[in-house]
């Protein structure tokens, strides 16, 4: 929260802009992908932001550059985005084969 005093002794317009902070990340974990012959397979997934590990599946981040690691078992996948404030941004998990023949 901010707070300012503005006087005033006559008729007068103020203008102002309220801005975000942050910005919201939402991680998405589609049902198809889990495993579960596994107790609580989504447990088995870990989140990090710039190292840090991110508990929740909605989370708010600080504007500027983040590096999102996802990070189950043997397999791990990294991104670095540009965070701006008051936008929400959705990372939906995906795992999938490409099968080619040669």
């Amino acid at each position: 929260p901010t707070e300012q005093t503005i006087n005033l002794n006559h008729s007068r317009t103020v203008d102002f802009q309220l801005r975000a902070k942050s910005a919201t990340l939402r991680v998405i974990i589609p049902n198809d992908i889990l495993n579960y012959s596994i107790a609580n397979p989504a447990s088995q997934i870990k989140i990090y932001d710039n190292g840090r590990r991110i508990s929740s599946l909605e989370s708010q981040l600080s504007p500027g550059q983040h590096t999102i690691r996802v990070l189950s078992g043997a397999f791990a996948a990294q991104r670095t985005i540009n965070i701006r404030a008051g936008e929400v941004y959705r990372l939906e998990l995906d795992f999938g084969m490409i099968l080619y023949n040669d």
